[in-house]
């Protein structure tokens, strides 16, 4: 299976390489600020006041490659979907585990705070979560969001020459819990009032790519089927 992902990621890096993204913005979270609570059972992972401090832009008409710092921090709040014990193939989730809690989407996202350069207050990044994990590794938490959809204000849009719509996103932050049960998969919850450092990155996918990546992963997938048949001769 690993030799399948890199040889599609090799074949996807002939064809445009780090193109695979027409424009993205990054979010750095410098760590120290911000709230994690999931109070057990079938509730929402809940995350507030998280310290977001520049954005850098990347492959954008304008600004490209320029930090954009906010006065003071940003801030990032979000709301999962409820915590889920059980996998569900349709949607992508999986079952949670001994060191894993998973929690469905639909809850919102925003990042808000003033920007200097350009002039904007207010919120630059709103959405929706699709899906949301935390893992213990060795006693500290890592938060992963796999995906959200959703827009940027029209301020920091224009500034950057980028539409305001048409985005995804991913995030990991880690944090360590003030309390945790070392079972996620009974549901238990934790909490913390510290975040580490960490990454929100929101896209605009190329379709030219989008549209090679979709005919290299059938390439491959048909690979395996013969070379499993192969085998199986």
């Amino acid at each position: 299976m690993r030799k399948m992902i890199f040889a599609l990621a090799a074949g996807l890096a002939l064809f445009g390489g780090t193109s695979a993204w027409a424009q993205a913005l990054d979010f750095n979270v410098p760590g120290g600020t911000g709230s994690f609570s999931y109070a057990g059972g079938a509730t929402d992972l809940v995350v507030a006041g998280v310290g977001v401090a520049t954005i850098t832009p990347s492959g954008t008409p304008l600004h490209d490659g320029v930090s954009l710092p906010y006065s003071g921090l940003g801030t990032l709040a979000f709301t999962s979907g409820a915590y889920t014990t059980a996998g569900v193939a349709s949607s992508g989730y999986v079952a949670s585990s001994t060191t894993l809690w998973n929690f469905t989407g639909g809850g919102p996202i925003t990042i808000s705070g003033t920007l200097t350069t350009p002039a904007d207050t207010g919120t630059q990044l709103s959405g929706s979560i699709t899906s949301a994990s935390v893992q213990n590794v060795g006693g500290v938490l890592d938060l992963s969001v796999a995906l959200f959809i959703n827009s940027i204000d029209a301020t920091l849009a224009s500034y950057l020459g980028v539409p305001t719509n048409g985005w995804t996103g991913f995030l990991h932050i880690d944090f360590t819990p003030a309390t945790i049960n070392t079972n996620p998969a009974t549901g238990t919850a934790f909490a913390s009032t510290k975040a580490g450092s960490g990454d929100i990155v929101t896209t605009i996918p190329e379709p030219s790519s989008l549209a090679i990546a979709g005919l290299g992963a059938l390439g491959m997938i048909g690979y395996g089927l013969r070379r499993r048949k192969a085998l199986g001769a």
